[in-house]
């Protein structure tokens, strides 16, 4: 029963009034402490990203550098087949010169320049040359220019030739 005349003193914390604070403490620190690991977590992965963003540009430096140097073998061997076609050009060159040659005259050196071509050999005679050898030249050669020297096996010769322009 109550009565109003003997008032009784009330608690300001009654039972539920604790239970429901400790409820919203504990809710509280719980709420905190996700907070805090979303926290240190978010730093972590901006830690990692920042790692992997340097990756990803040093792995695309070296892709560039890769590529350069693909470009510079690619260059490199354009370089060495454009070589190899000259030189079976040259080959294919001196072969016929030497197929030019009759078996009487007999060759000492051949320098081959740009548009030039020196040849040093022994002849029996100016005839033999002549006939013979200087006339399956023309037709590759538009200047020619020839010095003979007398020895005991023939003429030794000097021979300039200059290779025609193609127009």
């Amino acid at each position: 029963m109550y009565s109003f005349v003997y008032v009784k003193k009330k608690k300001l914390f009654n039972e539920n009034i604790r239970l429901w604070l400790i409820f919203i403490s504990i809710v509280v620190l719980i709420m905190l402490l996700f907070s805090f690991i979303l926290l240190y977590k978010a730093k972590i992965y901006s830690q990692d990203n920042k790692y992997i963003i340097s990756k990803i540009l040093q792995e695309k430096k070296q892709i560039l550098n890769l590529k350069n140097k693909i470009e510079l073998i690619k260059k490199e061997k354009n370089l060495a087949l454009e070589i190899k076609a000259n030189n079976d050009m040259i080959n294919s060159f001196i072969q016929n010169i030497f197929d030019l040659v009759p078996d009487e005259i007999f060759l000492k050196k051949v320098i081959i320049q740009k548009d030039k071509l020196y040849i040093y050999g022994f002849t029996p005679s100016k005839e033999i040359y002549n006939k013979k050898f200087l006339v399956s030249f023309n037709h590759i050669f538009n200047q020619n220019k020839t010095n003979f020297y007398r020895n005991k096996y023939g003429y030794f010769f000097e021979t300039r030739f200059r290779i025609k322009e193609d127009r």
